[in-house]
């Protein structure tokens, strides 16, 4: 029970008077939080939050689908913070990364720091298709209203219900089956680590094998990384919209003539342009453009079927994103494009508070969490396990004005007296001296 303590959930905010949150235990807020019982606590912060609020999010990963009706929400991820008593006053001690199931748009969104979702749902007038992509997580979706316009030799796409905000490149990457300039689409864009946009590219022909005289197959993860080059480098050396066209169509697996009958196979200048991207030579190019492909669910207000269509993408420059860029620390933040210095590698969770309150959070089943069985690794807290043969375990908080060093061992004496028969293992936390 400790340990689900340890891990739980607990999205908290100022309501203008006090500190409120909400775990499922009702217990295990941080400190001058007033800490309500909910099954679903993310989704309850949000519908309780009032407009502009900021609500704090504990780093883990919430199976919830929240709506956000409240204009002007925000959200701060973290694993550890620092709340005063009493006044809208906190310090962001360790910043986390949260990650929740879907998340609903239909207002006006603020910004979001180490919070996002898995599936995000733009609903207008009210939604905002840039706020979608924003709190979208690595490997999500974004489903949202827009249109395609095209002028000057290029496509653009734009958000249905603000368009005068709204602008990113539309790359027309499918010579068999257009998307339409002029029309409304309900769209859903996904990331390039989703598994739908991997298995096209599994699915579809290698343009190296029959174009670029290469004597092999690659797989669709390579060939989708050379995109993601092309995207980037085509930024970086302006190249021309008609070979921007056909370079993409043919790292997309379309090569000779569309169903129109227009060539499309590349010139001699193009192939060179191609080459640039599949030989590895710009594989470490900076990544300032992201790409979303595209999926469309309505034309105009009739279904159409994704599966008749070829793939085609949108890119625009990403923002920047602060955060722990090091996957070995426990506050990794896969969004984040600029390391912002935050990484811990040890949970710094204070006994004195009280295992029902503490101040450090973990995903659950985060082999890193300091204080299981896998990685003690807490300099601050030393973990005593007496291994047993069952799953289950009897967690004992023990502060440092409760234990000295010297009675560690006869309380483990005893508790291995008490216990033993039992086949659990027994753990003690104990503050270092």
């Amino acid at each position: 029970e400790t340990l689900n303590v340890l891990a739980s959930s607990d999205p908290f905010f100022w309501n203008g008077v006090e500190w409120i949150g909400y775990s499922v235990s009702g217990l295990d807020c941080p400190a001058n939080v007033t800490c309500v019982a909910d099954p679903e606590p993310f989704k309850r912060a949000v519908a309780e939050a009032g407009a502009g609020r900021t609500i704090y999010v504990a780093g883990g990963i919430y199976n919830e689908d929240v709506v956000i009706n409240t204009d002007n929400l925000s959200f701060v991820g973290f694993n550890a913070v620092d709340v005063q008593s009493g006044v809208e006053l906190l310090t962001v001690t360790t910043p986390g990364y949260a990650s929740v199931r879907s998340i609903t748009l239909n207002a006006n969104f603020g910004t979001t720091d180490g919070v996002y979702a898995k599936h995000v749902i733009v609903n207008g007038p009210n939604g905002w298709l840039d706020d979608g992509l924003a709190l979208a997580d690595v490997g999500g979706t974004v489903e949202a209203d827009v249109i395609l316009t095209s002028g000057g030799g290029h496509y653009v796409i734009k958000d249905q219900h603000h368009q005068a905000n709204t602008s990113y490149e539309w790359e027309c990457a499918e010579p068999n089956e257009v998307i339409y300039p002029g029309r409304n689409y309900r769209m859903v864009l996904k990331s390039p680590t989703h598994a739908d946009v991997l298995q096209y590219f599994e699915n579809h022909g290698d343009e190296r094998s029959t174009l670029l005289d290469y004597p092999f197959n690659l797989s669709g993860a390579d060939r989708l990384e050379d995109l993601l080059v092309g995207v980037n480098l085509s930024a970086q050396d302006a190249w021309s919209h008609s070979t921007e066209e056909r370079v993409f169509w043919n790292l997309l697996g379309n090569a000779g003539f569309d169903s129109f009958g227009n060539n499309i196979t590349l010139t001699a200048a193009q192939q060179s342009v191609a080459n640039s991207v599949t030989d590895g030579t710009n594989d470490s190019i900076e990544r300032k453009y992201a790409v979303w492909f595209l999926w469309p669910m309505l034309e105009n207000g009739k279904s159409v079927s994704p599966l008749d269509r070829q793939l085609s993408f949108l890119s625009y420059e990403k923002p920047e994103v602060l955060g722990c860029t090091d996957p070995s620390s426990f506050n990794f933040n896969p969004r984040a494009t600029k390391d912002s210095g935050s990484c811990e590698y040890a949970c710094e969770w204070n006994p004195e508070i009280g295992a029902s309150s503490p101040n450090c959070h973990k995903p659950t089943g985060d082999p890193k969490t300091p204080g299981t069985p896998t990685d003690p690794g807490d300099p601050q807290v030393n973990v005593v396990i007496v291994p047993g043969t069952a799953d289950e375990a009897l967690i004992i908080p023990v502060t440092g004005a409760d234990l000295g060093t010297g009675m560690l061992l006869p309380l483990l004496g005893l508790l291995l007296t008490g216990f033993a028969l039992l086949g659990k293992g027994i753990y003690a936390w104990v503050k270092n001296k």
